[in-house]
């Protein structure tokens, strides 16, 4: 997909609470970088071409990205690693024809991941409190 095109499309509240925007090498221009600073948003996309000197770099943005990737470049692996545990868990096509239920789908199927993470992390709890729960019922139920 085109880079202006993707950012077009991603709604305004979001680019709103952003900060950054991460990329691949393969949408490594400068125009590229100038359309994210145009919404207000820190581009981080590798340099493409490792092998050629920063001197050498055309663009403000490019050869800045060549000195030395921020630190935020390092979170992209987190990011793809959750992408592909939601496509391994949850299947990784939309069954959905229109636009706006397909948009629909991704969205909860992100809500369930979380809600999966939630219930992983927070198992001892969550077991605990159905101990308990369960017990105070079967006394109730049983023992009055």
């Amino acid at each position: 997909m085109d880079f202006p095109k993707a950012l077009k499309n991603v709604p305004k509240f979001i680019i709103k609470k952003s900060k950054y925007i991460i990329g691949d090498k393969g949408y490594d221009s400068e125009y590229n970088h100038e359309c994210a600073r145009s919404y207000g948003l820190i581009s981080v996309i590798p340099a493409r071409y490792e092998e050629v000197p920063v001197y050498r770099t055309k663009g403000y943005y490019r050869k800045k990205m060549k000195k030395g990737l921020p630190k935020e470049y390092k979170q992209r692996s987190k990011i793809e690693t959750v992408h592909y545990v939601i496509k391994r868990k949850f299947g990784d096509s939309i069954r959905s024809m229109n636009k706006i239920n397909s948009r629909k789908e991704v969205i909860m199927k992100f809500l369930v991941y979380n809600i999966h993470r939630i219930i992983k992390e927070n198992k001892n709890i969550i077991n605990y409190f159905l101990k308990r729960i369960s017990t105070r019922l079967m006394k109730n139920l049983f023992f009055k």
